[in-house]
């Protein structure tokens, strides 16, 4: 607690000398007092005692009667520095229970902040697979989003000619597994939404949620089932899924495929 201080205008200060701040505010210790002001009082409470003191002492010598009147002003000034010296420690004490107050609070509102920049990630999330799920699930709330949900990373989008995040603007990865086309081998992969929805409905684990298609009927060719139904060229996206698609459906298939985007 004592990395933590406050500076003349009460405002909390961290370990490194600067404001503390909560919702765009800094945090103010109420009612608190700096050591600095604290000395400036006692320091001038002692210096009029001790200019009292000095004048009797001066009077004494023409006055014995006032040495009495000096021990007693010596004693209640004694009795002055022990009060003040215990004033400057529930003084220190009370500081230290604002700081650590205010520090509390300060935690406790950054973390209902994080929670809430969580939920509005989720949700953001959610409706970026519900607007690409199409219809190749069952029941995508349930059997996929949540899996989804469970690996997904928020990164920035880079500037390519700074290297900067762009303000504003992030791309949404989930973490899937990937399995090969012969089935035999698969890998974990950061993968944009539909190319998850794509590895998921092709992993032979969850074919259990994937609505099933058949192969062949006017306007193009579809993979078996279990597989992501294919209609357009352009869902075809490298040179090896075109040569797959040749070989499971034949050339025939792959010309009926529409060709527009």
């Amino acid at each position: 607690m004592s990395d933590y201080t406050i500076n003349d205008d009460g405002h909390l200060l961290d370990v490194e000398g600067n404001e503390v701040i909560i919702a765009e505010s800094p945090v103010v210790v109420g009612n608190a007092r700096t050591q600095d002001q604290m000395n400036v009082t006692i320091q001038e409470r002692l210096a009029r005692q001790n200019k009292q003191i000095e004048t009797l002492k001066q009077q004494a010598e023409k006055t014995p009667e006032l040495h009495k009147v000096i021990e007693e002003m010596q004693d209640e000034r004694l009795q002055l520095e022990k009060k003040i010296e215990q004033a400057n420690t529930l003084a220190a004490e009370k500081v230290a229970n604002q700081i650590k107050t205010a520090t509390e609070k300060a935690s406790q509102a950054e973390g209902l902040l994080q929670s809430e920049r969580d939920a509005r990630v989720r949700d953001q999330a959610t409706n970026l697979i519900l607007s690409n799920v199409g219809d190749r699930f069952i029941n995508p709330a349930l059997d996929v989003i949540p899996r989804m949900l469970a690996n997904h990373k928020r990164e920035p989008v880079m500037d390519e000619k700074t290297g900067k995040p762009v303000e504003g603007s992030f791309r949404d990865l989930f973490n899937v597994e990937v399995v090969s086309r012969d089935g035999k081998t698969s890998e974990s992969q950061l993968l944009e939404v539909d190319d998850a929805l794509n590895a998921i409905a092709a992993n032979p684990k969850y074919q259990h949620h994937v609505k099933g298609t058949d192969k062949g009927g006017s306007g193009g060719g579809a993979y078996k089932r279990g597989r992501p139904h294919i209609t357009k060229l352009s869902q075809l996206k490298t040179a090896a899924d075109k040569s797959a698609f040749v070989t499971e459906h034949g050339l025939e298939e792959f010309k009926k495929l529409d060709q527009r985007n």
